[in-house]
């Protein structure tokens, strides 16, 4: 079975000026990371390029590129502060800047988008924090395999990039929007777009690939709606839209929770019940549930390799890749 490889260019580029100096290849390599990601604070680069005891030069380097202030226009990277009702300094928030896109597209790399500033209006605290767990999870799946022997992310298609997909003619007849019935009788239309999808390699485990669709929670969405989002997953597998989108049918479902662990049993309950009535308890295996633990952030290997994560008519944890 033959996978593209993770698009993440990392190709030696011309240094261009700054407004205080060169953009050196460290920059440049933020700037496809924030491209990739879309949503970071200076904790992740940190993560993902240095040491923890680096991250005030990582926030000095972030800060140059971002034009040293809050919303500033035509920058490399547009910075705004995380949504909250607290007095005083806050968390910072780095995405695309309109001269972060055309300095990547300068370099033959395909970006077809930037952070529109009047966007900030509408970022919700929680939409926020939504999309930095995201970039946590993803930032630990990249480090893990950077520091773990053997294993490789070999794709890594995020959200966004999925989002833009299945508004594409190709996209379109990949099954991705399922007819589930709702709590009155009706059905209703659901586009099936999980948070990610990552392909681990290891060639020597008996399965050497092995898929993940990711699904953050964070503890936010009841009952009703989490189980119209199992049903329309069970559907997309069942049917066989996971197949055409992904292009193979192996691979969990796996729901990290940010909540504890009484939402975690809560969840598999649910989906529990959401596969009996549809008939399809067959498919229990492939839904794995999570509750992040403290600090899980700085523990990339219990992450994925700890007996972490529960499935249905499983006794024990299991791990997330086998």
């Amino acid at each position: 079975m033959n996978y593209p490889a993770l698009s993440v260019p990392q190709q030696t580029l011309p240094k261009k000026k700054t407004a205080e100096g060169m953009l050196t290849k460290r920059h440049e390599e933020m700037l496809q990371a924030v491209h990739q990601l879309r949503y970071v604070t200076a904790w992740d680069m940190t993560r993902l390029f240095y040491t923890p005891t680096s991250i005030n030069h990582v926030r000095e380097m972030l800060s140059l590129l971002s034009g040293k202030s809050d919303y500033v226009e035509r920058q490399y990277l547009f910075r705004f502060p995380l949504p909250n009702t607290r007095i005083g300094g806050t968390e910072k928030i780095y995405t695309l800047g309109s001269r972060g896109r055309a300095y990547l597209q300068s370099q033959g790399m395909s970006v077809d988008w930037h952070f529109r500033p009047y966007k900030v209006a509408g970022m919700t605290y929680q939409n926020c924090l939504h999309a930095l767990t995201l970039t946590r999870f993803l930032v630990a799946a990249r480090v893990f395999c950077n520091k773990a022997d053997g294993w490789e992310l070999t794709n890594l298609r995020t959200e966004y990039e999925l989002k833009k997909e299945i508004t594409t003619e190709k996209a379109s007849k990949l099954a991705v929007t399922i007819a589930v019935k709702n709590g009155v009788g009706t059905e209703e239309a659901v586009t099936v777009i999980p948070d990610a999808w990552l392909l681990f390699h290891h060639p020597e485990k008996k399965h050497a690939w092995q898929p993940v669709m990711l699904e953050i929670d964070r503890a936010s969405e009841q009952q009703t709606f989490f189980k119209r989002q199992i049903r329309a997953r069970a559907l997309f597998l069942s049917g066989g839209g996971y197949k055409k989108l992904f292009g193979t049918h192996k691979g969990v479902i796996a729901y990290a929770t940010t909540g504890n662990d009484t939402r975690r049993k809560s969840m598999a309950s649910w989906m529990h019940e959401v596969l009996t009535e549809l008939n399809l308890k067959k498919l229990a295996p492939r839904f794995s549930f999570c509750s992040l633990t403290p600090s899980w952030e700085q523990d990339e290997t219990s992450l994925f390799l700890a007996p972490l994560w529960s499935r249905a008519l499983e006794k024990h944890p299991v791990p997330l890749l086998a």
